[in-house]
Parts: structure tokens; C-alpha cells; sequence
């Protein structure tokens, strides 16, 4: 009960400060720039991408990468550093790996890529996290937003989408 009483009360205050329920492909730009220094990539850099069969690569939009260690360490969490440390101690006790530089920098946490595939409407349409980071994929989920729909029907998504902005202090 208390729980309900909780949701109800971030809805409310959600549909009070008129935030909106998706940003745009520029707002995010800006977002992903600012808050987190992200760089700008050539898409052909990611042209393996082609092959996964959860990206839509003609859709996509920008790709960036993340490489400040001040940023990375803020995003982390202790456990996915904890992760970092275990692959870098891995790769000292297998030297003879054959990893690409750019997987040891991504799963040693030294970088994360971010590729964005957006639609018609100049919105996310899908997201790529290269790298473990669940404080980053929060933060697209916010950019992408939600659909008029779930807001209007109040849907578990939305509810799950409420919880994620008070968690980031949205709302």
C-alpha cells in the first residue's frame, strides 16, 4: 500500500513539472556531450555492428565513446569496477588472449561506446551500450523516453519509467 501511495505521488509530481516524456536526437546530442563528455565517432567505426541482429544499423544516428576517467569512475558502480579489475587480472594471467585493444579497453572500464539509432520522429528509437555500465543505460532509458500511451494508461513501463527518474532525481 505504502509502495502505491509512493508511485501515485511521483506520477503526480511527474505531470506537475511538465518534464518531457522523451528528448530529442539533439537534446540527447547535448546531454551525452555535457553531462557525460562524450565524443563524437565515425559510424564506420562500428561497422561490425552490421552483423548483431539487435541493431538496426541504417538507423542509426550518432555514435560516441566515453573516455574521461573522472566521468567513467562516476558512472561505475562497485561492482562493475570490481569487474574491470577482474578482466585486467585475467589478462595479466593470460597474455596470450587474442582481444582486440578496443574489447580490453571497453571491459577494463577504460571506455564505453554509445551508439544511438534514432527514427521518423527525431527521437530515440534504440540505444547500443558498449560496456557494462547500468548507471548509463538508465540514463538513455530516460532520453528515449516513454510513449504517450503508458503515460496515459499508467503501464508497468511507466511506472518502471517514474521509479527511474526519482532514482536519477528527475523528479
Amino acid at each position: 500500500m505504502h509502495r502505491d501511495n509512493n508511485i501515485n505521488m511521483l506520477m503526480d509530481k511527474f505531470e506537475h513539472m511538465n518534464l518531457p516524456h522523451h528528448y530529442s536526437l539533439s537534446e540527447t546530442n547535448a546531454i551525452l556531450i555535457s553531462k557525460f563528455k562524450a565524443v563524437e565517432k565515425e559510424k564506420a567505426l562500428f561497422n561490425e555492428l552490421n552483423n548483431d541482429p539487435h541493431v538496426n544499423f541504417l538507423a542509426v544516428h550518432k555514435c560516441y565513446s566515453i573516455e574521461d576517467n573522472l566521468v567513467l569512475d562516476s558512472l561505475y558502480s562497485r561492482d562493475e569496477k570490481m569487474m574491470h579489475a577482474q578482466f585486467k587480472s585475467m589478462l595479466c594471467d593470460n597474455k596470450e588472449l587474442l582481444i582486440s585493444d578496443e574489447s580490453k579497453a571497453i571491459n577494463q572500464g577504460n571506455i564505453i561506446n554509445i551508439i544511438i539509432e534514432g527514427d521518423m520522429n527525431n527521437r530515440i528509437s534504440a540505444f547500443t551500450v558498449q560496456g557494462h555500465c547500468e548507471r548509463l543505460v538508465d540514463e538513455l532509458t530516460i532520453l528515449k523516453g516513454i510513449s504517450s500511451y503508458d503515460v496515459n494508461s499508467k503501464t508497468e513501463i511507466y511506472r518502471d519509467y517514474i521509479l527511474l527518474l526519482n532514482k536519477f532525481e528527475y523528479i
